[in-house]
């Protein structure tokens, strides 16, 4: 069966949860990676993406019954389940097939097609190459990274990566961006730049690759990194077509691969002061006088490093890999370069306690002197299927039972669970401290979210 009418949705996010502050100006990379790999095979087909960060619910339903497709590809996570369930279930009365795939969907697998039968395959990890030949018809068995339904089975392909971050030039004229310009035109942290694009130039985290990565991460093994020459080739020929005048690189660990950095330092062609790197993501370890000063020179507005705890017992319970002394070096280092700096940190981890608490707490209150502090994340933990905090979960002789089978999660109840099971402290403390430390600061947003 081959399909001809393809939706690609990041849904909508589910009722009980908080839209994210800087929602509405991130390119849907997921999206675009699988829409450009089609588009650049000549396979003739109709795309239409739908992305809730510049689209609503009501939208995105009307939109989808217009436009009547056979194949619908929906990229949930945890946040979003309950909506792409409902989304699924409109599909099938108008006899679309549905396909999960990201994170969320590749750690449940298997799971997710034994209770929904409103889903019709699942795409496990790297997305373009298999989602190409589901839609050209080719037999599901033979296609890598594939979870599929035939009668009664459930059928689990072999795992497939790809050699490089991107393997088709994302076109990001399959979405309106000025859309997503105007939303960003709106952020009160926009800094010098005007017309920021989501960025795509490696894949994967490098810490995770050395050690399983830290207790909460439920993101992808294997990293991979694009041809630096290719990569700044790739932003020459944006800004000449859309006028961009910044990148946010959506990788896990922007200087995670120091050889890599270097390359893309020394490999800047036609570089000025009106273009820059608007966002990155970085570990603390690799923030030093030698990139720093390769980051000044490239222009770069903020960094986002996650610091997670102020007590050095819940870095190395957490997998952290570093320390606290290494995190306010970084931090000043950076304040003295005038880059900026977004943290987060994250409250219940392993082994978290009323001391450990009240020090994360001071020593939020403490960063918050720094005059490059943009933002503080503050989330609470949740473990996230796919994540070794997960896998505890479903170890422990209380827990295990209630999520084995489960594909659908109350995070509240999720949460809960994990702090009376992990943690020294109860939950309604937990809360307490969350409240505390939002009212410390009126220009740095103390933002709530899961971990």
């Amino acid at each position: 069966m081959s399909f001809r009418r393809i939706a690609l949705i990041n849904p909508p996010i589910d009722e009980d949860r908080i839209r994210c502050i800087d929602a509405g100006h991130w390119q849907p990379l997921n999206l675009l990676a699988l829409a450009s790999h089609i588009k650049h095979s000549d396979y003739e087909c109709d795309i239409v993406i739908y992305d809730q960060e510049i689209m609503s619910k009501d939208e995105i339903y009307h939109s989808l019954a217009n436009f009547q497709p056979d194949l619908v590809g929906i990229s949930p996570n945890i946040d979003s389940y309950q909506q792409t369930i409902h989304i699924a279930k409109l599909c099938k009365a108008i006899n679309a097939k549905v396909v999960l795939g990201g994170n969320y969907a590749s750690s449940l697998g298997s799971r997710i097609l034994f209770n929904r039968k409103e889903i019709d395959y699942i795409i496990k990890r790297d997305g373009e190459i298999p989602f190409l030949e589901l839609i050209k018809g080719k037999s599901l068995a033979n296609i890598k990274n594939v979870i599929y339904r035939q009668g009664n089975n459930i059928f689990e392909n072999d795992l497939a990566y790809n050699n490089s971050a991107t393997i088709s030039e994302i076109d990001y004229s399959l979405v309106d961006l000025e859309k997503y310009f105007n939303n960003y035109a709106l952020n009160r942290n926009k800094g010098p730049f005007n017309r920021p694009l989501a960025f795509l130039s490696q894949r994967g985290c490098v810490w995770k690759d050395k050690t399983g990565g830290c207790t909460f991460c439920s993101r992808e093994l294997i990293s991979r990194f694009d041809n630096t020459k290719q990569v700044w080739n790739r932003i020459r020929k944006l800004k000449e077509q859309f006028s961009i005048d910044a990148i946010m690189d959506v990788g896990d660990d922007f200087l995670g691969n120091l050889d890599w950095f270097t390359s893309f330092y020394e490999n800047k062609t036609n570089f000025n002061d009106e273009f820059g790197i608007r966002f990155i993501y970085s570990r603390v370890n690799h923030i030093n006088d030698t990139t720093v000063k390769m980051l000044k020179d490239l222009n770069t507005f903020e960094i986002f490093l996650g610091i997670e705890s102020g007590d050095q017992s819940i870095l190395k319970n957490t997998i952290k890999g570093n320390t606290i002394d290494q995190q306010k070096r970084a931090i000043k280092l950076l304040e003295k370069n005038n880059i900026n700096v977004a943290l987060g940190f994250v409250l219940g981890l392993p082994g978290e306690n009323r001391k450990t608490l009240e020090a994360t707490s001071n020593y939020i209150e403490s960063l918050l002197n720094h005059t490059n502090i943009t933002e503080v994340v503050v989330s609470i933990m949740t473990p996230l299927p796919g994540s070794p905090s997960y896998d505890l979960m479903l170890d422990h002789n209380k827990l295990g039972h209630k999520y084995l089978n489960s594909d659908m999660y109350d995070l509240i109840d999720l949460q809960k669970d994990w702090v009376n099971n992990f943690c020294d402290v109860s939950f309604d403390e937990i809360i307490h401290i969350s409240h505390k430390l939002n009212q410390l600061k009126d220009n740095v947003t103390v933002e709530f979210d899961y971990a």
